[in-house]
Protein backbone atom coordinates (compact mmCIF):
# COMPACT_ATOMS: atom_id res chain seq x y z
CA UNK A 1 0.00 0.00 0.00
CA UNK A 2 1.05 3.44 -0.83
CA UNK A 3 1.65 5.57 2.23
CA UNK A 4 0.87 8.69 0.15
CA UNK A 5 -2.07 7.67 -1.29
CA UNK A 6 -3.71 6.79 2.10
CA UNK A 7 -2.34 10.15 3.18
CA UNK A 8 -4.57 11.87 0.45
CA UNK A 9 -7.58 9.90 1.40
CA UNK A 10 -7.44 10.91 4.86
CA UNK A 11 -6.70 14.65 4.26
CA UNK A 12 -9.21 15.12 1.41
CA UNK A 13 -13.02 15.29 2.08
CA UNK A 14 -14.96 12.37 0.69
CA UNK A 15 -11.83 10.63 -1.33
CA UNK A 16 -12.28 7.14 -2.29
CA UNK A 17 -9.19 4.45 -2.23
CA UNK A 18 -8.95 2.26 -5.02
CA UNK A 19 -6.96 -0.75 -4.99
CA UNK A 20 -6.27 -3.33 -7.60
CA UNK A 21 -3.68 -5.95 -8.95
CA UNK A 22 -2.59 -3.29 -11.83
CA UNK A 23 -3.02 -0.08 -9.52
CA UNK A 24 -3.79 2.08 -6.15
CA UNK A 25 -5.56 5.47 -6.66
CA UNK A 26 -7.60 7.75 -5.01
CA UNK A 27 -10.55 9.18 -6.45
CA UNK A 28 -12.22 12.97 -5.47
CA UNK A 29 -15.90 13.91 -6.01
CA UNK A 30 -16.32 16.40 -8.43
CA UNK A 31 -19.30 17.25 -10.72
CA UNK A 32 -19.46 19.84 -13.46
CA UNK A 33 -23.02 18.71 -14.54
CA UNK A 34 -25.60 17.84 -11.87
CA UNK A 35 -27.73 16.58 -14.66
CA UNK A 36 -25.40 13.84 -15.77
CA UNK A 37 -24.91 14.94 -19.45
CA UNK A 38 -21.07 14.88 -19.08
CA UNK A 39 -18.90 12.19 -16.94
CA UNK A 40 -16.35 13.41 -14.66
CA UNK A 41 -13.14 11.31 -13.11
CA UNK A 42 -10.85 12.80 -11.44
CA UNK A 43 -7.85 11.09 -9.29
CA UNK A 44 -4.34 10.80 -7.88
CA UNK A 45 -2.33 8.53 -8.63
CA UNK A 46 2.02 7.77 -8.57
CA UNK A 47 3.20 7.40 -11.82
CA UNK A 48 7.15 7.68 -12.90
CA UNK A 49 7.26 8.23 -8.56
CA UNK A 50 5.41 11.47 -8.99
CA UNK A 51 2.21 12.39 -7.49
CA UNK A 52 -0.14 12.98 -10.29
CA UNK A 53 -3.73 14.41 -10.87
CA UNK A 54 -5.93 12.96 -13.49
CA UNK A 55 -8.58 14.53 -14.99
CA UNK A 56 -11.03 12.74 -17.54
CA UNK A 57 -14.43 13.99 -19.19
CA UNK A 58 -16.58 11.83 -21.10
CA UNK A 59 -19.67 13.48 -23.02
CA UNK A 60 -22.05 12.12 -26.12
CA UNK A 61 -22.58 15.79 -26.40
CA UNK A 62 -19.37 16.85 -26.76
CA UNK A 63 -16.20 16.60 -29.29
CA UNK A 64 -13.16 14.74 -28.33
CA UNK A 65 -11.42 18.25 -28.17
CA UNK A 66 -13.64 19.99 -25.75
CA UNK A 67 -13.67 17.29 -23.00
CA UNK A 68 -10.05 17.09 -23.04
CA UNK A 69 -9.87 21.06 -22.97
CA UNK A 70 -12.42 21.29 -20.24
CA UNK A 71 -10.68 18.86 -18.22
CA UNK A 72 -6.97 20.93 -18.47
CA UNK A 73 -8.79 23.69 -17.32
CA UNK A 74 -10.17 21.71 -14.16
CA UNK A 75 -7.14 19.90 -13.54
CA UNK A 76 -5.14 23.82 -13.53
CA UNK A 77 -7.63 25.06 -11.07
CA UNK A 78 -7.33 21.42 -9.02
CA UNK A 79 -3.98 21.41 -8.84
CA UNK A 80 -3.80 25.08 -7.57
CA UNK A 81 -6.08 24.63 -5.48
CA UNK A 82 -4.49 21.05 -3.67
CA UNK A 83 -0.94 22.98 -4.16
CA UNK A 84 0.22 22.65 -0.24
CA UNK A 85 -1.25 18.87 -0.22
CA UNK A 86 0.55 17.29 -2.84
CA UNK A 87 3.78 18.87 -2.02
CA UNK A 88 3.08 18.03 1.65
CA UNK A 89 2.21 14.94 0.51
CA UNK A 90 5.42 14.06 -2.17
CA UNK A 91 7.78 15.60 0.84
CA UNK A 92 6.92 12.58 3.38
CA UNK A 93 7.15 10.30 0.83
CA UNK A 94 10.92 11.43 -0.08
CA UNK A 95 12.09 10.48 3.28
CA UNK A 96 12.16 7.22 1.73
CA UNK A 97 14.89 6.37 -0.43
CA UNK A 98 14.47 6.51 -4.50
CA UNK A 99 16.08 3.40 -4.93
CA UNK A 100 13.17 1.54 -2.12
CA UNK A 101 10.63 3.70 -3.71
CA UNK A 102 11.20 2.32 -6.92
CA UNK A 103 11.34 -1.58 -5.73
CA UNK A 104 9.60 -4.11 -7.47
CA UNK A 105 8.66 -7.96 -6.69
CA UNK A 106 7.98 -9.66 -9.66
CA UNK A 107 8.27 -13.47 -9.76
CA UNK A 108 10.70 -13.93 -13.29
CA UNK A 109 9.90 -15.97 -15.93
CA UNK A 110 12.70 -17.63 -17.22
CA UNK A 111 11.94 -19.97 -19.94
CA UNK A 112 14.55 -21.06 -22.34
CA UNK A 113 16.87 -18.13 -21.11
CA UNK A 114 21.02 -18.95 -20.62
CA UNK A 115 22.29 -18.68 -16.62
CA UNK A 116 23.53 -15.13 -17.17
CA UNK A 117 20.34 -14.33 -19.11
CA UNK A 118 18.36 -15.56 -15.73
CA UNK A 119 20.16 -13.61 -13.50
CA UNK A 120 19.35 -10.46 -15.88
CA UNK A 121 16.12 -10.98 -15.69
CA UNK A 122 15.73 -11.85 -12.15
CA UNK A 123 17.65 -8.44 -11.61
CA UNK A 124 15.13 -6.54 -13.30
CA UNK A 125 11.89 -7.90 -11.75
CA UNK A 126 12.99 -6.36 -8.77
CA UNK A 127 13.03 -2.92 -9.56
CA UNK A 128 10.38 -0.55 -11.94
CA UNK A 129 13.34 1.29 -14.38
CA UNK A 130 16.31 -0.29 -15.06
CA UNK A 131 19.01 0.17 -17.91
CA UNK A 132 20.18 -2.83 -19.68
CA UNK A 133 23.77 -3.18 -21.42
CA UNK A 134 24.74 -6.41 -23.45
CA UNK A 135 26.46 -6.57 -26.85
CA UNK A 136 23.86 -8.67 -28.77
CA UNK A 137 20.66 -7.19 -29.58
CA UNK A 138 19.18 -11.23 -29.67
CA UNK A 139 19.69 -11.38 -25.80
CA UNK A 140 18.76 -7.77 -24.94
CA UNK A 141 15.56 -8.70 -26.69
CA UNK A 142 14.54 -11.61 -24.78
CA UNK A 143 15.63 -10.61 -21.78
CA UNK A 144 13.11 -7.52 -22.20
CA UNK A 145 10.25 -10.06 -23.57
CA UNK A 146 10.82 -12.27 -20.92
CA UNK A 147 10.57 -8.95 -18.20
CA UNK A 148 7.37 -7.94 -20.45
CA UNK A 149 5.83 -11.35 -19.73
CA UNK A 150 6.34 -10.82 -16.03
CA UNK A 151 5.02 -7.96 -15.20
CA UNK A 152 1.96 -8.80 -17.57
CA UNK A 153 1.23 -11.73 -15.41
CA UNK A 154 2.00 -10.22 -12.29
CA UNK A 155 -0.77 -7.58 -13.44
CA UNK A 156 1.44 -4.58 -13.63
CA UNK A 157 1.12 -3.73 -17.08
CA UNK A 158 -1.68 -4.19 -19.71
CA UNK A 159 0.43 -2.30 -22.89
CA UNK A 160 3.73 -2.57 -24.20
CA UNK A 161 5.24 0.11 -26.11
CA UNK A 162 8.75 -0.33 -27.67
CA UNK A 163 10.99 2.53 -29.41
CA UNK A 164 13.90 0.67 -31.65
CA UNK A 165 15.72 2.25 -34.60
CA UNK A 166 13.49 1.34 -37.83
CA UNK A 167 15.15 -0.95 -38.84
CA UNK A 168 15.33 -2.88 -36.19
CA UNK A 169 11.41 -3.00 -35.78
CA UNK A 170 10.89 -5.63 -37.85
CA UNK A 171 13.17 -8.48 -36.54
CA UNK A 172 12.01 -7.27 -32.92
CA UNK A 173 8.10 -8.33 -33.92
CA UNK A 174 9.70 -11.65 -35.48
CA UNK A 175 11.56 -12.45 -31.87
CA UNK A 176 8.52 -11.68 -29.82
CA UNK A 177 5.96 -13.89 -31.72
CA UNK A 178 8.62 -16.55 -31.69
CA UNK A 179 9.67 -15.85 -27.81
CA UNK A 180 5.85 -14.97 -26.41
CA UNK A 181 3.46 -16.98 -28.38
CA UNK A 182 0.05 -16.13 -29.09
CA UNK A 183 0.96 -13.05 -26.91
CA UNK A 184 -2.51 -11.11 -26.06
CA UNK A 185 -0.66 -7.67 -25.18
CA UNK A 186 -1.42 -4.69 -27.03
CA UNK A 187 1.88 -2.96 -28.34
CA UNK A 188 3.00 -0.18 -29.89
CA UNK A 189 6.43 -0.17 -32.02
CA UNK A 190 7.39 3.47 -32.91
CA UNK A 191 10.65 4.56 -34.66
CA UNK A 192 13.06 6.30 -32.69
CA UNK A 193 14.17 8.58 -35.70
CA UNK A 194 10.17 8.98 -36.17
CA UNK A 195 10.55 11.24 -33.22
CA UNK A 196 12.30 13.69 -34.72
CA UNK A 197 10.35 14.80 -37.52
CA UNK A 198 6.75 13.10 -37.67
CA UNK A 199 4.57 15.07 -35.12
CA UNK A 200 1.62 12.38 -36.32
CA UNK A 201 4.03 9.24 -35.06
CA UNK A 202 5.31 11.11 -31.86
CA UNK A 203 0.97 12.29 -31.15
CA UNK A 204 0.19 8.80 -31.64
CA UNK A 205 2.41 7.39 -29.02
CA UNK A 206 1.87 10.24 -26.72
CA UNK A 207 -1.49 9.22 -26.96
CA UNK A 208 -1.13 5.53 -26.32
CA UNK A 209 1.73 5.56 -23.18
CA UNK A 210 -0.06 5.60 -19.58
CA UNK A 211 0.21 4.60 -16.13
CA UNK A 212 -0.85 0.96 -17.43
CA UNK A 213 2.13 1.08 -20.47
CA UNK A 214 5.76 -0.66 -20.30
CA UNK A 215 8.17 1.46 -22.00
CA UNK A 216 11.26 -0.03 -23.93
CA UNK A 217 13.58 1.85 -25.66
CA UNK A 218 16.34 -0.33 -27.15
CA UNK A 219 19.39 1.61 -28.74
CA UNK A 220 18.84 3.90 -25.79
CA UNK A 221 22.34 5.91 -26.74
CA UNK A 222 20.51 7.42 -29.60
CA UNK A 223 19.34 9.95 -27.33
CA UNK A 224 22.19 12.19 -26.60
CA UNK A 225 21.73 15.83 -26.74
CA UNK A 226 19.46 17.11 -24.05
CA UNK A 227 18.08 20.16 -26.79
CA UNK A 228 17.39 17.66 -29.36
CA UNK A 229 13.72 17.28 -30.30
CA UNK A 230 14.02 13.67 -30.40
CA UNK A 231 14.95 13.38 -27.01
CA UNK A 232 12.40 15.87 -25.46
CA UNK A 233 9.27 13.90 -26.66
CA UNK A 234 10.62 10.53 -25.86
CA UNK A 235 11.44 11.81 -21.88
CA UNK A 236 7.97 13.62 -22.24
CA UNK A 237 6.42 10.15 -23.06
CA UNK A 238 8.06 8.04 -20.70
CA UNK A 239 7.08 10.25 -17.69
CA UNK A 240 3.68 8.95 -18.48
CA UNK A 241 4.13 5.32 -17.25
CA UNK A 242 6.12 3.83 -14.13
CA UNK A 243 7.77 0.79 -15.56
CA UNK A 244 10.55 1.47 -18.29
CA UNK A 245 13.55 -0.62 -19.56
CA UNK A 246 16.46 1.56 -21.71
CA UNK A 247 19.01 -0.75 -23.29
CA UNK A 248 21.87 -0.63 -25.06
CA UNK A 249 25.50 -2.15 -25.89
CA UNK A 250 27.17 0.34 -23.77
CA UNK A 251 26.06 3.28 -21.80
CA UNK A 252 28.95 5.24 -22.88
CA UNK A 253 29.18 4.88 -26.96
CA UNK A 254 31.34 8.43 -27.60
CA UNK A 255 31.26 10.19 -24.34
CA UNK A 256 30.38 10.02 -20.45
CA UNK A 257 27.65 12.72 -20.97
CA UNK A 258 25.65 10.69 -23.00
CA UNK A 259 23.90 8.99 -20.05
CA UNK A 260 22.64 12.26 -19.06
CA UNK A 261 19.54 11.43 -21.52
CA UNK A 262 19.39 7.81 -20.96
CA UNK A 263 18.75 7.85 -17.50
CA UNK A 264 16.74 10.81 -17.59
CA UNK A 265 14.37 8.68 -19.70
CA UNK A 266 13.81 6.06 -16.73
CA UNK A 267 13.53 9.20 -14.03
CA UNK A 268 15.37 12.30 -13.48
CA UNK A 269 16.04 11.49 -9.82
CA UNK A 270 17.99 8.54 -10.78
CA UNK A 271 21.64 10.75 -11.26
CA UNK A 272 19.39 13.71 -9.38
CA UNK A 273 19.54 16.36 -11.92
CA UNK A 274 16.42 18.05 -13.60
CA UNK A 275 18.54 20.12 -16.33
CA UNK A 276 21.61 19.36 -18.53
CA UNK A 277 23.21 22.67 -16.90
CA UNK A 278 22.68 21.16 -13.32
CA UNK A 279 25.02 17.76 -14.93
CA UNK A 280 27.13 19.51 -16.84
CA UNK A 281 28.23 21.87 -14.03
CA UNK A 282 29.19 18.85 -11.60
CA UNK A 283 30.22 16.21 -14.35
CA UNK A 284 32.02 18.08 -17.05
CA UNK A 285 34.79 19.31 -17.61
CA UNK A 286 34.96 22.51 -20.08
CA UNK A 287 37.28 24.43 -21.84
CA UNK A 288 39.11 25.42 -25.32
CA UNK A 289 37.02 28.20 -28.01
CA UNK A 290 34.77 29.77 -25.92
CA UNK A 291 35.15 27.52 -23.04
CA UNK A 292 32.42 25.19 -25.10
CA UNK A 293 34.56 22.52 -25.37
CA UNK A 294 34.77 19.31 -23.39
CA UNK A 295 38.03 18.68 -22.45
CA UNK A 296 37.27 15.61 -19.61
CA UNK A 297 34.82 14.49 -16.35
CA UNK A 298 35.09 14.70 -12.97
CA UNK A 299 33.10 13.20 -9.94
CA UNK A 300 32.49 10.16 -12.05
CA UNK A 301 32.57 7.85 -9.22
CA UNK A 302 29.49 9.78 -7.71
CA UNK A 303 27.69 9.01 -11.29
CA UNK A 304 28.36 5.55 -11.12
CA UNK A 305 26.97 5.08 -7.39
CA UNK A 306 24.09 6.83 -8.34
CA UNK A 307 23.33 4.49 -11.43
CA UNK A 308 25.04 1.21 -9.99
CA UNK A 309 20.82 0.37 -8.07
CA UNK A 310 18.95 0.55 -11.40
CA UNK A 311 21.92 -0.74 -13.79
CA UNK A 312 21.98 -4.00 -15.20
CA UNK A 313 25.52 -4.85 -17.69
CA UNK A 314 26.00 -8.39 -18.90
CA UNK A 315 29.85 -8.83 -18.88
CA UNK A 316 30.94 -10.05 -22.35
CA UNK A 317 34.43 -10.51 -21.51
CA UNK A 318 33.22 -13.17 -18.91
CA UNK A 319 31.16 -15.12 -21.18
CA UNK A 320 33.73 -14.91 -23.64
CA UNK A 321 35.96 -17.34 -21.59
CA UNK A 322 34.15 -20.10 -21.89
CA UNK A 323 34.63 -20.55 -25.54
CA UNK A 324 37.50 -21.52 -27.25
CA UNK A 325 39.12 -18.60 -28.51
CA UNK A 326 42.97 -18.24 -29.78
CA UNK A 327 43.67 -15.08 -30.47
CA UNK A 328 46.90 -14.06 -32.43
CA UNK A 329 48.46 -10.64 -33.49
CA UNK A 330 50.78 -10.67 -36.66
CA UNK A 331 53.09 -7.94 -37.68
CA UNK A 332 54.73 -6.54 -41.17
CA UNK A 333 56.85 -3.29 -42.15
CA UNK A 334 55.59 -0.10 -43.67
CA UNK A 335 56.86 -0.05 -47.03
CA UNK A 336 59.22 2.81 -47.93
CA UNK A 337 56.00 4.92 -49.39
CA UNK A 338 54.71 4.45 -46.26
CA UNK A 339 56.88 5.64 -44.36
CA UNK A 340 57.52 8.93 -45.88
CA UNK A 341 53.74 9.58 -45.52
CA UNK A 342 53.71 8.83 -42.27
CA UNK A 343 56.68 10.74 -41.36
CA UNK A 344 55.05 13.71 -42.84
CA UNK A 345 51.70 14.11 -41.37
CA UNK A 346 53.52 13.57 -37.50
CA UNK A 347 55.69 16.21 -38.45
CA UNK A 348 52.68 18.32 -39.21
CA UNK A 349 51.45 17.86 -35.89
CA UNK A 350 54.26 18.77 -34.28
CA UNK A 351 54.33 21.77 -36.20
CA UNK A 352 50.23 22.54 -35.38
CA UNK A 353 51.71 22.20 -31.20
CA UNK A 354 54.68 24.08 -31.78
CA UNK A 355 53.02 27.30 -33.47
CA UNK A 356 50.38 26.56 -30.67
CA UNK A 357 47.67 26.08 -33.50
CA UNK A 358 46.36 22.30 -32.46
CA UNK A 359 42.84 22.09 -31.91
CA UNK A 360 41.53 18.52 -30.32
CA UNK A 361 40.13 17.81 -33.51
CA UNK A 362 43.11 18.13 -35.11
CA UNK A 363 44.73 15.34 -33.24
CA UNK A 364 41.68 13.01 -33.97
CA UNK A 365 41.87 13.90 -37.88
CA UNK A 366 45.78 13.55 -38.35
CA UNK A 367 45.82 10.46 -35.78
CA UNK A 368 43.30 8.85 -38.32
CA UNK A 369 45.03 10.03 -41.35
CA UNK A 370 47.60 8.28 -40.21
CA UNK A 371 45.49 5.17 -39.51
CA UNK A 372 45.04 5.15 -43.26
CA UNK A 373 48.77 5.86 -44.24
CA UNK A 374 49.64 2.24 -42.16
CA UNK A 375 46.61 0.87 -43.91
CA UNK A 376 47.93 1.95 -47.62
CA UNK A 377 45.95 4.44 -48.56
CA UNK A 378 46.27 8.33 -48.69
CA UNK A 379 43.50 10.91 -49.93
CA UNK A 380 44.62 14.72 -49.35
CA UNK A 381 42.26 17.70 -49.98
CA UNK A 382 42.27 18.55 -53.68
CA UNK A 383 44.98 15.55 -54.78
CA UNK A 384 44.06 12.27 -55.84
CA UNK A 385 43.40 9.00 -54.02
CA UNK A 386 46.58 7.24 -53.98
CA UNK A 387 47.14 3.58 -52.97
CA UNK A 388 50.63 3.46 -51.51
CA UNK A 389 50.64 -0.59 -50.56
CA UNK A 390 50.82 -3.03 -47.97
CA UNK A 391 52.96 -5.76 -46.71
CA UNK A 392 49.93 -6.90 -44.67
CA UNK A 393 49.40 -9.02 -48.10
CA UNK A 394 51.84 -11.15 -46.96
CA UNK A 395 50.60 -12.01 -43.72
CA UNK A 396 46.77 -12.18 -45.94
CA UNK A 397 48.32 -15.22 -48.14
CA UNK A 398 50.25 -16.98 -45.14
CA UNK A 399 47.60 -17.18 -42.85
CA UNK A 400 44.27 -17.24 -45.14
CA UNK A 401 43.84 -20.50 -45.40
CA UNK A 402 41.68 -23.11 -47.35
CA UNK A 403 38.43 -23.17 -45.62
CA UNK A 404 35.78 -19.88 -44.74
CA UNK A 405 36.54 -16.72 -42.91
CA UNK A 406 35.35 -13.72 -42.13
CA UNK A 407 37.64 -10.65 -42.59
CA UNK A 408 36.94 -7.07 -41.17
CA UNK A 409 38.39 -4.11 -41.65
CA UNK A 410 38.85 -0.09 -41.13
CA UNK A 411 37.87 1.56 -44.14
CA UNK A 412 35.93 0.91 -47.35
CA UNK A 413 39.25 1.52 -49.34
CA UNK A 414 40.70 -2.09 -47.72
CA UNK A 415 37.12 -4.02 -48.41
CA UNK A 416 37.96 -2.73 -52.37
CA UNK A 417 41.88 -4.24 -52.24
CA UNK A 418 40.99 -7.40 -50.72
CA UNK A 419 38.45 -7.95 -53.24
CA UNK A 420 40.55 -7.18 -55.77
CA UNK A 421 43.68 -9.39 -54.04
CA UNK A 422 41.14 -12.52 -53.19
CA UNK A 423 39.13 -12.60 -56.27
CA UNK A 424 35.50 -11.19 -56.38
CA UNK A 425 34.21 -14.26 -57.26
CA UNK A 426 35.18 -15.91 -54.06
CA UNK A 427 34.20 -13.18 -52.07
CA UNK A 428 30.73 -12.00 -50.46
CA UNK A 429 31.05 -7.91 -49.39
CA UNK A 430 28.67 -6.41 -47.25
CA UNK A 431 29.56 -2.74 -46.56
CA UNK A 432 27.92 0.54 -46.47
CA UNK A 433 28.64 0.62 -50.53
CA UNK A 434 26.06 -2.37 -51.43
CA UNK A 435 23.51 -1.97 -49.36
CA UNK A 436 21.20 -3.12 -51.22
CA UNK A 437 23.00 -6.26 -52.63
CA UNK A 438 25.06 -7.54 -49.18
CA UNK A 439 22.04 -9.34 -47.93
CA UNK A 440 22.35 -11.53 -51.10
CA UNK A 441 26.03 -11.62 -51.01
CA UNK A 442 25.72 -12.64 -46.78
CA UNK A 443 23.34 -15.49 -48.56
CA UNK A 444 26.16 -16.82 -50.93
CA UNK A 445 28.91 -16.93 -48.11
CA UNK A 446 26.10 -19.15 -45.83
CA UNK A 447 25.70 -21.60 -48.84
CA UNK A 448 29.10 -21.99 -49.11
CA UNK A 449 29.51 -20.67 -52.50
CA UNK A 450 31.53 -17.74 -51.13
CA UNK A 451 35.05 -18.70 -49.09
CA UNK A 452 35.56 -15.03 -47.77
CA UNK A 453 32.85 -12.61 -46.09
CA UNK A 454 34.50 -9.20 -46.03
CA UNK A 455 32.86 -6.05 -44.26
CA UNK A 456 33.84 -3.28 -41.97
CA UNK A 457 33.92 -3.03 -38.41
CA UNK A 458 32.08 -0.02 -38.02
CA UNK A 459 29.07 -0.90 -40.20
CA UNK A 460 25.45 0.06 -38.74
CA UNK A 461 23.17 -2.73 -37.47
CA UNK A 462 25.65 -5.44 -38.85
CA UNK A 463 24.02 -9.07 -37.82
CA UNK A 464 26.47 -11.50 -37.02
CA UNK A 465 24.19 -14.18 -35.71
CA UNK A 466 23.36 -16.40 -38.14
CA UNK A 467 27.15 -16.46 -39.49
CA UNK A 468 28.05 -18.12 -36.09
CA UNK A 469 29.27 -21.49 -37.74
CA UNK A 470 32.23 -19.83 -39.30
CA UNK A 471 35.12 -20.39 -36.84
CA UNK A 472 38.16 -18.42 -38.39
CA UNK A 473 38.57 -14.26 -38.40
CA UNK A 474 40.90 -11.88 -39.62
CA UNK A 475 41.18 -8.13 -38.93
CA UNK A 476 42.85 -6.67 -41.65
CA UNK A 477 43.19 -4.03 -39.55
CA UNK A 478 41.72 -2.57 -36.02
CA UNK A 479 39.92 0.62 -34.39
CA UNK A 480 40.48 2.98 -31.96
CA UNK A 481 37.16 2.12 -30.95
CA UNK A 482 37.15 -0.78 -29.00
CA UNK A 483 33.25 -0.93 -29.30
CA UNK A 484 34.11 -1.94 -32.93
CA UNK A 485 36.39 -4.41 -32.22
CA UNK A 486 34.34 -5.85 -29.29
CA UNK A 487 31.20 -5.74 -31.53
CA UNK A 488 32.78 -8.10 -34.39
CA UNK A 489 33.49 -10.45 -32.10
CA UNK A 490 31.31 -10.77 -29.68
CA UNK A 491 29.01 -12.55 -31.05
CA UNK A 492 31.22 -15.81 -31.44
CA UNK A 493 30.02 -17.07 -27.52
CA UNK A 494 26.38 -18.21 -28.99
CA UNK A 495 25.30 -21.22 -27.56
CA UNK A 496 26.05 -23.82 -30.24
CA UNK A 497 29.50 -22.92 -31.49
CA UNK A 498 31.40 -25.84 -29.96
CA UNK A 499 34.50 -25.91 -32.40
CA UNK A 500 37.90 -23.40 -31.29
CA UNK A 501 37.92 -20.19 -32.47
CA UNK A 502 40.69 -18.54 -34.48
CA UNK A 503 40.87 -14.85 -34.48
CA UNK A 504 43.69 -13.47 -36.30
CA UNK A 505 45.02 -9.03 -36.34
CA UNK A 506 47.24 -7.32 -38.58
CA UNK A 507 49.24 -4.55 -37.56
CA UNK A 508 52.06 -2.72 -39.10
CA UNK A 509 55.06 -1.98 -36.57
CA UNK A 510 53.84 1.78 -36.27
CA UNK A 511 53.67 3.38 -33.46
CA UNK A 512 49.83 4.83 -34.13
CA UNK A 513 49.13 0.47 -34.49
CA UNK A 514 50.77 -0.09 -31.67
CA UNK A 515 49.07 2.63 -29.57
CA UNK A 516 45.81 0.97 -30.74
CA UNK A 517 46.38 -2.71 -29.78
CA UNK A 518 47.17 -1.32 -25.86
CA UNK A 519 43.76 0.88 -26.47
CA UNK A 520 42.08 -2.00 -26.87
CA UNK A 521 43.75 -3.94 -24.48
CA UNK A 522 42.83 -1.27 -22.07
CA UNK A 523 39.18 -1.45 -23.76
CA UNK A 524 39.20 2.18 -25.68
CA UNK A 525 41.07 5.05 -23.00
CA UNK A 526 42.45 6.45 -25.62
CA UNK A 527 40.02 9.31 -26.37
CA UNK A 528 40.10 10.15 -22.77
CA UNK A 529 43.60 9.96 -23.05
CA UNK A 530 44.43 12.39 -25.87
CA UNK A 531 41.73 14.90 -24.03
CA UNK A 532 44.39 14.83 -20.88
CA UNK A 533 47.14 15.25 -22.63
CA UNK A 534 45.48 18.30 -24.94
CA UNK A 535 45.91 20.76 -21.58
CA UNK A 536 49.94 19.79 -21.13
CA UNK A 537 51.65 20.63 -25.01
CA UNK A 538 54.64 19.11 -23.50
CA UNK A 539 53.24 15.65 -22.72
CA UNK A 540 50.84 16.06 -26.27
CA UNK A 541 54.26 16.24 -28.27
CA UNK A 542 56.06 13.37 -26.26
CA UNK A 543 52.83 10.96 -27.05
CA UNK A 544 53.13 12.20 -31.07
CA UNK A 545 56.85 11.75 -31.49
CA UNK A 546 56.49 8.34 -29.64
CA UNK A 547 54.32 6.99 -32.50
Amino acid sequence: MNNILLELQYRIKGAKLYVSEQRERVYIPYSIDYLRQIKTNVFFEVVNDHLKLFVNIFSENHSVEWCRSEAEKIKKILSDQFYEIINDCELKRKKTSLDLRLKDDVSPILYNAAPHLKKAISFLCNMKVSALFADFSSERELIAIRLAQSRYKAHKISKLHIFLPLCMINKFQINLLSLWKNSPIPILYSGIESMSHNNRAYLKALEYTDSETMLIVDECHMMKSPHALRSIRIVEIAQRCSYKLIMTKSPIVNNIHDVYMQYKILSDRILGYSRWDEFSKMHVILGGIGGNQILGYKNLSYLVSMAEAYTYAIDTEETLQQTFLSTSTYVCYLNECQKYHYRRKKNELLSLINKNEIQIYDIFRILTEMQKIVCGYLREKDKKTEFLGTNKYILLDKHIGNGQCIIFCKFLFEVDILTKHLGQESCAVFSGKNKKQRQGEKGLFLKGQKQYFISTMGISKIDLDDLQECCHFIFFSISFKYLEYRQCIAYIKKKGIKNPILVERFITDSGIDRKIVENLARKGKLASEVQELFINKTKLKNFIRSL
